[in-house]
């Protein structure tokens, strides 16, 4: 190394880019993500009611810190608690619904994907987005009209339908969501209602099993095959209110007497005038006179069916006397359960029916 630089001996190491290429190693950096998002604020309490009187506090702090407002010390008032559910509607669509709220602040449309689209949202005063809808003119609360969207499946719309069902005394499904939508609406809240029922171990407590009652045979009258109306029973409805043909009628009261068929189920009806025993018995002559004499009649313990009168006409009229094939008249005792109440059934039906019917005439 003492000579000059030109006398060095020439090195024999080779100066390639392959040889010379520098070690490389592997490093692991972790990074940690942070998601910017407010679920956590509704997971710290499971009541709505808490929740928001705690967000109440925190907006009524806010405001005499920066808004330099003073302090009343009169606790939370009414307009503090809805301001208090203002922001935590605002919280829970900043997570879902940011896009929406975008393109309603720049009166863009709603992208296709949406959830919104179909309820014509509309931006509020308060940066909420609400149910848009035909009500704007309407004399109802502004909260009805256009009512506050909670986004699906978020913590808040679980807290809010769990607080309308306590509200309600546990009401069911129906009921929770038609009193929820008196000012928010939740998307899928009939779902989450359902859900909220059926985990509620009140409710749960509260409903009792149902059990299925075995019906009774039939009785041989129900299951013997015969002549229509061979078998009958009867049974009045009403009243009615008819009138003449002529114009100034007066309108009378009248009743409906209903002859069900045992066999066949078949219904004849007579118009009665009055519950007298001799109007039963002329309905009676032209129910015979029409379907034939049956060979059993069943009815209630009414007075036209067995009072005194009944009794002595069994007598005066031939048709009771013995010279004609009918054989029984049986009474339905009021005190035991009725096994053969058929036609009872049928006269309440028919009974409505005819209700409607006289209802809906022009």
């Amino acid at each position: 190394m003492h000579l000059a630089e030109d006398k060095w001996p020439e090195s024999s190491v080779s100066s390639s880019c392959e040889a010379a290429a520098s070690e490389q190693r592997i490093s692991t950096v972790n990074c940690a993500a942070i998601e910017r998002s407010h679920q956590y604020i509704f997971t710290l309490y499971s009541s709505f009611s808490k929740l928001r009187r705690i967000v109440a506090y925190w907006v009524q702090y806010f405001k005499r810190r920066y808004k330099q407002q003073e302090y009343t010390g009169t606790g939370l008032t009414t307009q503090d608690l809805k301001e208090a559910e203002i922001v935590l509607c605002r919280l829970a669509q900043q997570d879902h619904f940011s896009q929406e709220t975008k393109a309603l602040k720049q009166n863009k449309p709603l992208p296709a994907s949406s959830k919104l689209k179909w309820l014509h949202p509309q931006l509020g005063a308060d940066g909420v987005i609400r149910v848009g809808g035909r009500l704007s003119k309407s004399l109802l609360p502004e909260d009805t009209k256009h009512p506050l969207v909670v986004p699906n499946g978020h913590p808040l719309a679980f807290l809010l339908m769990d607080h309308f069902h306590k509200v309600c005394l546990h009401a069911g499904p129906q009921r929770m969501l038609s009193t929820s939508r008196q000012r928010y609406w939740i998307i899928g809240g009939r779902n989450i209602a359902r859900r909220i029922y059926y985990q509620c171990l009140t409710c749960f407590r509260a409903r009792p099993s149902s059990s299925e009652t075995l019906m009774a045979d039939l009785p041989s009258t129900r299951v013997t095959p015969g002549r229509p109306f061979s078998i009958t029973g009867i049974d009045y409805c009403g009243p009615v209110f008819v009138k003449g043909a002529h114009r100034r009628a007066v309108a009378t009261k009248a009743y409906v007497a209903i002859f069900v068929c045992f066999i066949t189920r078949a219904v004849h009806i007579e118009l009665v005038s009055n519950l007298t025993t001799e109007a039963f018995l002329s309905a009676l002559r032209r129910f015979i006179a029409r379907r034939g004499l049956p060979k059993e009649l069943h009815s209630d313990n009414a007075t036209n069916f067995k009072g005194p009168t009944m009794e002595k006409a069994k007598y005066n009229i031939p048709l009771f006397n013995g010279e004609s094939n009918f054989e029984n008249w049986g009474f339905r005792v009021q005190t035991v359960l009725d096994a053969e109440g058929v036609w009872n059934v049928v006269t309440n039906e028919d009974s409505r029916n005819i209700g409607s019917l006289y209802r809906a005439k022009p």
